[in-house]
């Protein structure tokens, strides 16, 4: 087989010695000479962005180690509570509880039992209706309970300070006042 014909580039590449001329660079002094803002203003950071593949990068990323490194207080403290709590709608969430699911659950002999009113109850429809609407009403009381517990938290109160009522009927009250 024939051997391969070099070209004299080739050949003259060949004869020089290129890991003793690459030994004496002195690439510190290279590096030295580079101005990096110069160097990075060059630099296409979308086309730079377009490359990295974000799987990749997110795999490479210590979850655990990141979460330990989070402040949760300070993460919480920059968190705007009062926006949160303004975008929940309680009308919107009362309208998906499922009022015949409530009523299911309601032990209508044991409701009886408790408030005495046998007698009227079982003569009128309209009692039970109105118990379990008002159970209803008291679960949402009682979410708006929740919820006050949940943003008193965040904000850090103290509930005991929050006032008993409006102050209209606050103050009727300790004047002994009808509202």
């Amino acid at each position: 087989m024939a051997e391969k014909r070099r070209s004299p580039l080739d050949r003259a590449i060949s004869l020089l010695p290129v890991d003793a001329v690459v030994r004496q660079v002195d690439v510190q002094r290279i590096v030295d000479r580079i101005d990096m803002n110069e160097l990075l203003e060059r630099v296409d950071l979308d086309q730079l962005l377009d490359r990295v593949d974000l799987d990749k990068l997110l795999d490479r990323i210590d979850i655990e180690r990141l979460l330990a490194k989070i402040d949760v207080n300070a993460l919480v403290d920059r968190i705007d509570v009062s926006r949160i709590v303004g975008r929940i709608d309680v009308n919107d969430v009362l309208s998906e509880v499922d009022i015949d699911s409530v009523l299911e659950r309601v032990n209508v002999e044991h409701l009886i039992e408790r408030t005495e009113l046998g007698g009227i109850l079982v003569r009128s429809t309209t009692g039970i209706a109105e118990r379990g609407l008002d159970f209803v009403r008291a679960q949402g009381v009682g979410l708006d309970q929740l919820l006050n517990r949940w943003v008193d938290r965040i904000l850090r109160r103290d509930s005991s300070e929050a006032p008993s009522g409006p102050p209209l009927l606050v103050n009727a009250a300790e004047k002994g006042l009808q509202p």
